[in-house]
């Protein structure tokens, strides 16, 4: 009976031998002629492995460069909703006073309207002494709208001033920003 040793195995290796799958390489057909050794190609492969670990630890180094900063940025963003938090607070104030200005410049249209109505009852029993009286009271009624336009003008131009404020600025990837803002 013969011994394993005697029997070929697939690949041209016997059992028991010590070279392993390097002995079995070795011992392969050899190169078809006009192209590179198998040996050259393992080459080149392990070559381009060591280049992609090399880059891909240089990715690893950048993407830790922009969690630091991206870091650095949430925690100028929770400072900045503060601040804003602060405006909101301010403006609906400000929202309350020009509703209240409101009521008021209201209740003063109305008693315009009743000293109006008065004017006209007082219209018959004045006689002459009528236009200057009414010329008085428009005077008196026009330097009171005049004020209280002034003033809601005031109040507008404050907001939008703050609405404006409190528009977040555009920025387009890759646009550096100045240390004053956008």
């Amino acid at each position: 009976m013969d011994q394993p040793a005697n029997h070929p195995v697939p690949g041209g290796s016997r059992p028991g031998t010590a070279d392993g799958p390097r002995g079995v390489a070795a011992r392969a057909a050899p190169d078809p002629p006009g192209q590179r050794p198998r040996a050259d190609a393992l080459e080149e492969i392990r070559t381009r492995l060591a280049g992609l670990a090399e880059a891909a630890a240089k990715v690893d180094v950048l993407a830790a460069a922009v969690d630091r900063r991206l870091g650095a940025l949430e925690a100028r963003l929770a400072g900045t909703d503060g601040t804003v938090g602060a405006l909101v607070n301010r403006i609906d104030r400000l929202d309350d006073r020009i509703g209240d200005t409101d009521d008021q410049v209201g209740l003063i249209n109305g008693r315009i309207g009743l000293v109006s109505e008065r004017m006209a009852l007082l219209n018959g029993r004045m006689g002459p002494a009528h236009a200057e009286a009414e010329e008085a009271v428009a005077q008196a009624v026009g330097a009171a709208q005049a004020e209280l336009t002034a003033r809601l003008s005031s109040l507008e131009e404050t907001v939008l001033a703050i609405a404006e404020a409190l528009r977040p600025a555009r920025w387009v990837p890759g646009q550096r920003r100045s240390p004053d803002g956008p």
